[in-house]
């Protein structure tokens, strides 16, 4: 409970989730991940690594919703 909560990313952290990608696309081929819960945007700043596409659904979003508003 030492991280996120009081803004903390630890590189161990932020290492594991690449590699965890990496593995992804090696095994299965994925193109994009679907970063469904804010805790990952908050760990995975980069929108994309290894070739795979970081989605940001909170980004996605908020962009939509502004988009709604200003138009």
């Amino acid at each position: 409970m030492d991280e996120l909560v009081h803004g903390v990313v630890k590189r161990e952290s932020h290492a594991t989730l690449l590699l965890t990608v990496e593995r992804m696309k090696t095994r299965h081929d994925i193109d994009g991940l679907i970063l469904g819960g804010t805790e990952l945007s908050l760990i995975l700043l980069e929108t994309e690594h290894a070739g795979v596409t970081f989605l940001d659904t909170t980004t996605i979003h908020i962009e939509e919703a502004l988009t709604q508003v200003l138009s």
